[in-house]
C-alpha cells in the first residue's frame, strides 16, 4: 500500500456542543470523521446520533463514514456475561476480516484526506479506538495522533497525544500478562464496558445491550 501523506487522529466526542466538536475538528484540519462506535448513538450526547452528527458535519464540508461495522466493539450473541470478554475473543475480533478491510480502508483514505477517528470517550487510554485501532494502525507504520481537551481550562485547549505517548502514560497501570500489554488493558476496558451496559439494563428495565436492534449509550 501507499504511505500515508497524511496523520491519523482520533477524538472522542464526550459532552461536548456540536459547534464545539466541529470547530476542534477545524483547527486540526479534518476532512473526513471515521465513525468507529459499534452503537452510533448516545442518550447523553444526542447531537452525535449517527445522522444527526452526519447532517450537521455536511453543513460544516466535512464527510462522514461510517466503520462501526467492521471497526466496532459488539459482543458475540453467544456471551452470556461480559466475563467471558477476554484475550482470545480481542485477538479473534482484530484478526477478523471486516477488522482487516476496516484498517485498509483507513490507511487508504490516510492517502488523500486528514482522518479523524470518532468514538465516545474523551480518554484515548480507555477506548477500543486507540487499544486496538490506533494500535493497528501504529502496527502499519501510520502516525496516529489522539486529540485531547483538557478539562476546566477557560479555553476548553485542546492538544494532541501521540500514540507512543498514550503508551507511554498508560505503562504504569498495566499489569503485562500478554505479550501485547495493550490488548490486555483493552480486554479490561470493553469487559468493564458491557458490564456497565448490563447495569444500566438492569437498572433501566430495557432491552439487553447485547442484542443489536436498539439505541443504546456508546
Amino acid at each position: 500500500m501507499s504511505s500515508p501523506s497524511h496523520p491519523i487522529f482520533t477524538i472522542g466526542h464526550s459532552t461536548h456542543a456540536i459547534e464545539t466538536f466541529i470547530a476542534i475538528l477545524r483547527d486540526y484540519g479534518i476532512e473526513v470523521v471515521v465513525d468507529v462506535r459499534a452503537f452510533p448513538y448516545s442518550r447523553h450526547a444526542p447531537q452525535f446520533n449517527r445522522y444527526t452528527l452526519e447532517r450537521s458535519l455536511r453543513r460544516s464540508n466535512i464527510r462522514y463514514l461510517y466503520l462501526g461495522d467492521h471497526l466496532g466493539i459488539n459482543a458475540p450473541h453467544e456471551l452470556s456475561s461480559p466475563n467471558h470478554i477476554d484475550i482470545q475473543y480481542v485477538e479473534r475480533l482484530i484478526t477478523s476480516e471486516p477488522f482487516r478491510v476496516g484498517i485498509e480502508r483507513l490507511i487508504k483514505g490516510a492517502t488523500q484526506y486528514r482522518i479523524a477517528l470518532l468514538c465516545a470517550e474523551e480518554d484515548p487510554a480507555v477506548c477500543h479506538r486507540a487499544l486496538l485501532v490506533g494500535r493497528a494502525l501504529d502496527a502499519e507504520g501510520l502516525s496516529v495522533q489522539h486529540i485531547r481537551v483538557r478539562r476546566n481550562s477557560e479555553a476548553g485547549t485542546h492538544f494532541v497525544e501521540t500514540h507512543q505517548e498514550l503508551v507511554r502514560r498508560i505503562e504504569p497501570q498495566l499489569s503485562l500478562p500478554f505479550i501485547d500489554p495493550l490488548l490486555d488493558r483493552a480486554v479490561k476496558c470493553i469487559r468493564e464496558r458491557w458490564k456497565s451496559l448490563e447495569s444500566h439494563h438492569d437498572t433501566q428495565h430495557e432491552s439487553s445491550p447485547l442484542s443489536t436492534g436498539h439505541e443504546r449509550p456508546d
